[in-house]
């Protein structure tokens, strides 16, 4: 079976996943999967609920920021316009993080997908999902902004 197909189906999951999120959104992607986030369905979802209140919160963190502005990715561009309720930072090493994309959503649930093999599976147990947030927390601290996000509109 060809990878695409795999992420096709994982977007599909994680489209499914964001229309029932009702506050928080944390992505971990070192490059912002292009199959995954660089995609109209996506961004219509994360718009909704970034305008859906003042407590949304959508975090973002990359290894790089440059190379996905200057290929125009579309989540990019979006947290450029929704700077109020989207941030993106970026970190180039964490010892805990091993190039996987962890998506969690209110801190109930997600999805974890492995860099090296494509494999992703459903996060959806409360504990793994929260004991993820904490893993997400811990990276997020050791994070920076970066010039280029905030000169992005």
């Amino acid at each position: 079976m060809p990878a695409h197909t795999g992420l096709e189906r994982t977007r599909q999951s994680l489209h499914l996943a964001l229309t029932q999120t009702s506050r928080h959104v944390d992505i971990m992607s070192p490059q912002l999967v292009s199959e995954l986030f660089d995609n109209d369905a996506i961004c219509e979802q994360l718009t909704r609920l970034a305008r859906r209140g003042r407590f949304t919160r959508i975090r973002i963190l990359v290894h790089e920021i440059k190379p996905l502005i200057e290929s125009g990715h579309k989540l990019v561009a979006l947290a450029g316009r929704l700077k109020t309720a989207m941030d993106i930072r970026v970190l180039e090493y964490h010892p805990e993080w091993r190039d996987e994309t962890l998506i969690v959503l209110d801190r109930s649930e997600g999805l974890l997908l492995k860099a090296r093999d494509n494999h992703s599976r459903m996060i959806s147990t409360r504990p793994e999902a929260k004991r993820l947030s904490e893993h997400f927390d811990r990276i997020w601290q050791a994070s920076h902004e970066t010039l280029e996000f905030r000169h992005l509109s």
